[in-house]
């Protein structure tokens, strides 16, 4: 399936990816010297930080998504079994996982603690919010970045989906070499991996963002 969208230029990608590491690594500094993951305020705060990136990330790249998006609407069957083969794919996936090792790692139970303090705004934040911007960023952005440095779409998609794990890991609060946090790591990487996939074939980016929100939404953001 060819695209016929208009592409962001390498640059773009590259603005994306730094402004969201910009935004983010302060971010998370501030929570780890802080304790703000305790206050009522923290859903509200990670919220309007998401606002922001996405604004930013979404401005660089606006050319592609709306292209993209008229395409999407043109052929929603056909992306829809995309989604839905990404949806199956990640809970078998996930299923794997747990029968391996279940327990949540902390940047999950986090979250779910969060929801139910605030789960409107969570809901916001995690189905609709997060997948945009995540797969803006993580495969949109890095994957094109990489391709344009390495020129392999396989080391590309690989380093992606590590990075995108790794984005998951709390590494304010744990130690990366805990099981639940080496599980996370490898589920989430998975998931990149599926993902990146499925984008790619598609060459669509809200395939991605599709199966990201309904994977959000069924494990309860």
């Amino acid at each position: 399936m060819k695209s016929q969208g208009q592409k962001a230029s390498t640059a773009n990608y590259w603005w994306a990816i730094v402004s969201y590491i910009m935004i983010s690594l302060p971010a998370m500094f501030f929570e780890k010297v802080s304790n703000v993951t305790k206050s009522s305020l923290f859903p509200y705060i990670v919220t309007i930080l998401e606002i922001v990136m996405l604004l930013i990330v979404g401005r660089l790249l606006i050319g592609e998504m709306k292209s993209e998006l008229k395409l999407f609407s043109k052929k929603i069957p056909v992306y829809s079994l995309y989604i839905l083969l990404g949806i199956v794919s990640i809970i078998a996936w996930n299923i794997i996982c747990n029968i391996v090792y279940y327990h949540p790692n902390v940047n999950a139970r986090k979250f779910t603690t969060t929801a139910n303090s605030a789960p409107l705004i969570m809901f916001i934040f995690g189905a609709i919010l997060a997948p945009f911007l995540e797969e803006l960023v993580f495969r949109k952005a890095l994957i094109a970045a990489f391709k344009s440095v390495f020129n392999s779409t396989i080391l590309s998609i690989l380093l992606s989906s590590l990075l995108f794990g790794l984005a998951h890991w709390d590494w304010a609060e744990t130690a990366l070499t805990s099981k639940a946090e080496l599980m996370g790591l490898l589920l989430r990487f998975g998931m990149g991996v599926i993902l990146s996939i499925l984008y790619l074939k598609a060459k669509n980016i809200f395939v991605p963002i599709g199966i990201h929100m309904a994977i959000n939404l069924i494990a309860g953001v």
